[in-house]
């Protein structure tokens, strides 16, 4: 009786795997070593096949990993901007409010709680200050520098305060990486 011709499970050998793979070419899975598989009935195809596919799917999970991590890190990095932002406006909000509170005397009232909102109140109400406009100017842009300060020194406390944290805290060496993990990493980095 004539036996079917034997068709490959697989188009051609595994890329992803080829002669990088760990098991090389003394595996005796032949997807391992990059060729079709000549008996994809043999007791062993099973196993070889799965072997293959755990390999590949290592890749897949590691560039999933990579994707996560660095998701992670923008996630972060946008976070702390949001939140570094709004707490430096809120300081240079409260910095502004608190110095030109003082160098508002002679400026009609109507015109001073306008110019306590904001610089940009201030330069559009300065018109109705009358002859005190210039100064209303010049008060609430020294203002506007003050509140900039307090907020910036603000900013390098926090940062100074972190650097110690990280420099006392932080870690002494680098994990040491297993022998199977970097063979991984550069056969990914290899494609």
């Amino acid at each position: 009786m004539p036996r079917a011709p034997k068709v490959p499970l697989w188009p051609g050998p595994i890329p992803s795997l080829g002669d990088r793979s760990r098991a090389g070419a003394d595996s005796p899975c032949p997807f391992l070593r990059g060729a079709h598989d000549p008996e994809p009935a043999s007791p062993g195809a099973s196993r070889c096949r799965e072997r293959a596919i755990g390999i590949a799917l290592t890749g897949v999970g590691l560039a999933l990993m990579a994707l996560f991590v660095s998701v992670l890190n923008d996630v972060t990095r946008e976070f702390g901007t949001a939140l570094g932002v709004a707490l430096l406006g809120a300081l240079l909000s409260a910095g502004y409010r608190s110095s030109i509170d003082g160098k508002l005397q002679g400026i009609p009232r109507g015109t001073a709680d306008t110019a306590r909102d904001g610089i940009a109140s201030a330069l559009e109400a300065a018109p109705s200050a009358g002859p005190r406009a210039q100064d209303l100017v010049h008060a609430a842009q020294q203002s506007f520098v003050d509140g900039w300060q307090q907020a910036m020194w603000v900013g390098t406390a926090v940062m100074g305060a972190l650097f110690v944290y990280i420099a006392l805290r932080g870690p002494k060496k680098p994990a040491p990486v297993a022998a199977d993990e970097a063979e991984v990493a550069e056969s990914v980095a290899a494609r």
